[in-house]
């Protein structure tokens, strides 16, 4: 391999000889710069006529390599160093197109070297497209800004008498796919002499030379977790730390070479979301999902996020954190306005239960092509939106701070107070929040069977602790298991008023009455990392650090959605009104103590009153019986009367018997 590369590497000599004779045979800089831009213009078969099609097949399957790599036009002299550029000639094995927008396909190179000559840093530079074979297996890139290197590489030539290109990858993006891949060039170009016209001597002969060697590389598969702990950080409530973490493995082979893992280079493109709106109603998803992109006006449907009221006489005090469709705060700059970019619906009778995967969010941003409503228009406080590079080192934790440790006396009390009243309460986390280390080498300790406990440990989402447990007993034999903490940002979940106000007479009478609630809907906002990628890894042994780049295709890092972690128990309010329904129930108690003869009375008179009837009618009924018997022995008395009276014999004399 390494020969076919040199010779790839002389091939680009002769060819950038043979353009410098054209560009510098003119006698004027304004043919100089014509020819140097039409260069550009050559059409690619020209440049690569020499290069056999047999030699690079179509393969479906094949990765993408360098033909030829092309220092053209250096030069020490000023006035001709405009024309200085550099071009990258690829095969593309797979002949699927390759998207061509400046600055969507880069290369990575070292852009810094220590005393000793070596790289010691490396970055990605944006290429160019220029042209293509008309079956898209060979492209032709050119260096976007070149200028840079023609300072470095006077440097390092007058210091080491040669001029030095140390190419780690390439990435090139195909069409229709959702990232770049990154395909390893792992070699380092060292050019000597000047092109015909480039040297001392306008009429000498070339004397470009160039020498390749191989570069060291390392190869990494990038996985990715987000973890948010479970309080509210220092913005209050509904806010939480939310740690992203990328993972992956290291050869062993390079611990035992180079040393510990100190320190990683890294970059991404850092946005915020947009809110996301999660509910369970109808109403509310319909009426949002018509209305993204905007503010809501002339929706429906109003939403407020931390929506809280309180009245004072006639005053009425009102405040949110943002608002859609907003019509109580119109006027109020302290209300974010950011339009909505994503809503999802739920099944869940209790919302703050439904949680919306990575996926899903990833995929609701590849639907709608990465519009620009998905994302707003600044992130966090401190941090960086756009495209940026970062470097993290072992010995330099990273802080968190919760609620608890940063707010002062007065805001938690009256936390405290509004959870005893209404029973809404947040976490405020610990007082001594600890740091967490940003390079964290995993060993077998951390895995003690507790799979929960073990994903809190070590900031792994609970989810995602399973897979990342697998990659670790996967890898562990042959390599060294890194957890890179990169990003503490901050994430937003909290309850949404949702309904809308419509003219009513009650109640009260002739006023806005709002028809909704408080807790199917809920506002979620975070930050995200696209296209991350790491650059290189610095291996410490002592006092020695070695650089070594890293060959990497470049991940997302979006998290899922969940929802509020505020706890809602009976506060003060619901504790009022069950005493107030004791004592009620006491009061009516007493009232019936009071009042008891009097009810018993009526009561037992009322129930009574059947009974009674039924004792006054067998009474009426007994008399009338008792009159007929009467009547009967009054009747027989009087007959006796009139009849004569009986003779009576005289009494028998007992002795005489």
């Amino acid at each position: 391999m390494s020969k076919i590369k040199t010779a790839y590497a002389f091939l680009a000599c002769a060819l950038t000889g043979m353009v410098c004779l054209s560009a510098f045979s003119m006698p004027t800089m304004r043919a100089s710069a014509a020819t140097a831009e039409s260069y550009d213009e050559t059409p690619i078969e020209d440049d690569i006529g020499d290069v056999s099609p047999l030699e690079y097949p179509k393969n479906p399957v094949g990765k993408a390599s360098l033909v030829t790599f092309m220092e053209y036009c250096y030069t020490e002299k000023e006035l001709l160093s405009e024309n200085y550029a550099l071009y990258f000639y690829l095969y593309n094995p797979t002949e699927k197109p390759l998207r061509t927008e400046v600055g969507v396909n880069t290369v990575e190179m070292a852009c810094a070297y220590n005393t000793e000559g070596n790289p010691s840093s490396y970055e990605q530079f944006q290429l160019c497209f220029l042209d293509c074979t008309e079956n898209n297996r060979f492209y032709k890139f050119r260096l976007k800004n070149p200028s840079e290197f023609y300072t470095l590489q006077r440097t390092y030539s007058s210091l080491h008498s040669v001029r030095r290109y140390d190419i780690s990858s390439i990435q090139l993006w195909d069409e229709g796919a959702p990232l770049p891949e990154d395909y390893p060039i792992s070699f380092t170009y060292k050019w000597t002499g000047f092109a015909h016209g480039c040297g001392e001597y306008a009429n000498a002969d070339s004397t470009l030379e160039c020498n390749a060697e191989e570069l060291e590389t390392i190869q990494l598969d990038l996985h990715s977790t987000t973890y948010r702990f479970p309080y509210i950080n220092e913005h209050g409530p509904g806010h939480q730390n939310q740690l992203d973490s990328v993972y992956f493995a290291v050869p062993k082979e390079f611990n035992e070479r180079y040393g510990d893992l100190y320190r990683v280079k890294c970059c991404w493109n850092e946005q915020k979301t947009s809110p996301i709106i999660v509910t369970n109603r109808q109403d509310v998803y319909d009426d949002v999902a018509s209305h993204l992109g905007t503010d809501g006006s002339g929706a429906k449907i109003e939403l407020y996020a931390n929506y809280d009221q309180n009245q004072l006489g006639e005053f009425v005090f009102s405040s949110a954190d943002w608002a859609f469709n907003n019509t109580i705060f119109e006027d109020d700059d302290d209300v974010d306005r950011t339009p909505v970019g994503y809503v999802f619906k739920s099944d869940k009778s209790k919302i703050k239960e439904e949680a919306i995967s990575s996926d899903e969010i990833m995929k609701w941003i590849s639907d709608h092509n990465t519009a620009s409503y998905l994302f707003a228009g600044e992130v966090d406080e401190g941090r960086t939106k756009g495209y940026q590079e970062h470097i993290f080192t072992a010995d330099e934790p990273i802080p968190l701070l919760s609620f608890d440790k940063t707010a002062g006396g007065y805001e938690k009390f009256s936390m405290k107070w509004e959870a005893f009243w209404t029973g809404k309460s947040w976490d405020f986390g610990e007082d001594a929040q600890s740091s967490v280390e940003p390079i964290r080498f995993i060993k077998d300790s951390d895995f003690t069977g507790q799979d929960t406990q073990d994903a809190e440990n070590l900031c792994v989402l609970e989810k995602d602790f399973e897979g990342f447990k697998a990659f670790y007993e996967e890898k562990k034999e042959a390599n060294n298991i890194f957890l890179l903490r990169f990003a503490v940002t901050d994430y937003y979940s909290n309850y949404c008023r949702a309904g809308y106000y419509e003219y009513s007479w009650f109640p009260p009478p002739g006023a806005n009455y709002f028809h909704g609630d408080d807790d199917s809907t809920y506002m979620a906002r975070e930050t995200v990392f696209l296209k991350f990628d790491i650059i290189e890894l610095t291996f410490l042994c002592d006092t020695m650090e070695t650089v070594i780049p890293v060959v990497a295709s470049p991940i997302d890092i979006v998290g899922g959605v969940t929802g509020p972690i505020r706890e809602d128990r009976p506060g003060l309010l619901d504790f009022l009104l069950a005493i107030l329904g004791i004592i009620l129930i006491v009061v009516i108690f007493l009232l019936l103590l009071r009042f008891c003869p009097w009810l018993i009375k009526g009561v037992v008179f009322v129930v009574a009153l059947p009974f009674k009837a039924v004792v006054a009618a067998g009474k009426g009924i007994s008399k009338s019986v008792k009159r007929r018997r009467e009547k009967k022995q009054s009747a027989k008395k009087q007959d006796a009367e009139q009849q004569p009276p009986e003779e009576v014999s005289p009494p028998k004399d007992k002795a005489a018997k």
